[in-house]
């Protein structure tokens, strides 16, 4: 139920990352709910409990000699408001800080894409995907990263903005053209390779019931896994390096998306092989 509740109230959330408040402000605004909660779960918890001791109890036994009076109601009503309290309570801020957008700087800040920078230097994967997943709200225009987005282009030599942001995300593209097209020569030749009467044993081969029973070797295999394990990253990639580049057109006072390396270029050539690559992977092994 919780993780049903989860998802329903983060899904809007996570997809518009303007409508993302802050975190003090959406947990007051919660708390008439967690009251109102409270007391419905906890009443009704205890007049289950009577009625139920009402029914096992045998005849002519006062009903709340088992529960010490109504002093001892009373006090078992307060410890269950305080039980569902801390549970309801509990679960709203855990929500909150599972839902709420990571922002590794704030638009005040002096320096505001040297944490980001920092962050895309970590081993730490998880560290990595939360700057990503905040730099493509920069690169979009998010609310509360205007600041930010200007920042990046600051920089007139562009070491510290937009060069390694936009290496770290091309390196990402890359890898992932590469991986993909080392699948298609594979599947390209195919016919060719499967001539000759019955051929030999081939190892490593899956069936796809999807596609007809059409054969999948292991680089189509890996290339679909990598698509699949990596796809949050290559999103976030495609959303930094096209928002970057759109914006670039009223922020890069210094042209440093004409004159530096990687440039607005190199993110065009990159972005047009992703579609290419994906264009043919998928009509080659759907068939189309």
């Amino acid at each position: 139920m919780y993780a049903v509740t989860y998802l329903i109230r983060g899904k809007s959330m996570l997809s518009f990352p303007t409508l993302h408040r802050h975190r003090y402000f959406r947990i007051k605004q919660r708390l008439r709910a967690v009251a109102r909660t409270c007391l419905i779960l906890s009443t009704t918890a205890l007049l289950a409990s009577l009625a139920t001791n009402w029914l096992l109890l045998p005849p002519q036994t006062p009903l709340l000699s088992a529960w010490g009076g109504w002093t001892g109601v009373l006090g078992l009503w307060r410890a269950a408001l305080l039980a569902v309290w801390a549970w309801a309570a509990g679960g709203h801020v855990l929500e909150v800080v599972f839902t709420e957008r990571v922002a590794m700087a704030s638009d005040d800040d002096l320096q505001p894409t040297a944490p980001l920078l920092e962050a895309l230097q970590s081993k730490d994967p998880m560290v990595q995907d939360w700057c990503l997943m905040d730099l493509a709200a920069v690169a979009e225009g998010a609310a509360g990263c205007r600041k930010r987005q200007a920042a990046v282009f600051s920089d007139e030599t562009g070491s510290s903005g937009w060069i390694p942001i936009a290496r770290y995300c091309l390196t990402e593209l890359k890898d992932f053209v590469a991986v993909m097209s080392a699948a298609l020569p594979a599947l390209q030749g195919r016919t060719a390779g499967s001539g000759g009467g019955k051929g030999g044993m081939k190892w490593n081969v899956l069936q796809l019931s999807a596609a007809g029973g059409r054969t999948v070797n292991r680089s189509q295999d890996m290339a679909l896994w990598h698509l699949q394990a990596r796809y949050h990253r290559l999103a976030w990639s495609l959303r930094i390096l096209s928002g970057l580049s759109a914006a670039g057109l009223r922020l890069d006072k210094y042209g440093v998306l004409q004159l530096s390396t990687p440039g607005l270029s190199d993110v065009l050539t990159t972005l047009l092989a992703v579609v290419t690559v994906l264009q043919a992977f998928i009509k080659d092994t759907v068939g189309c």
